[in-house]
């Protein structure tokens, strides 16, 4: 999607070719979708820094407790970068339970998992 409405040059990388480093450095690829474990292995071994990145968007962000490889990103990278990009967290099922309540209050502790204050985050649900 991203190539198709922006034209951008997209790497592509899962659990499959995760390990496969491509010819360029990563830094120069405009646009990177990768697994949540492909981009830690990256950062780990040096392939790619946080400030790299002019943004850093994780999807399905309402993953992101206790030790879940989004919480590492960003307790690990993120948080640790002299200049870290801006995150964007998207989920499209914020409510997976029997109360709406309960979930806000377990994405809130998601976020604050994520090194982000509550008074900086956003929530915007559907009506």
């Amino acid at each position: 999607v991203i190539r198709e409405q922006t034209g951008l040059e997209v790497l592509i990388a899962c659990g499959e070719n995760g390990d496969e480093v491509p010819k360029r450095r990563l830094a120069d690829f405009p646009a990177i979708a990768c697994t949540a474990q492909v981009f830690i292995n990256w950062l780990k071994r040096g392939l790619l820094r946080m400030d790299d990145l002019s943004l850093l968007i994780i999807d399905e962000v309402h993953h992101a407790v206790k030790s879940h490889p989004f919480v590492i990103i960003m307790k690990e990278f993120h948080a640790k970068a002299a200049d870290p990009p801006p995150f964007l967290g998207l989920t499209a099922s914020p409510v997976t339970s029997t109360s709406s309540a309960d979930n806000l209050v377990l994405m809130r502790m998601g976020l604050q998992e994520l090194s982000v204050t509550c008074s900086q985050a956003r929530f915007y649900l559907p009506a």
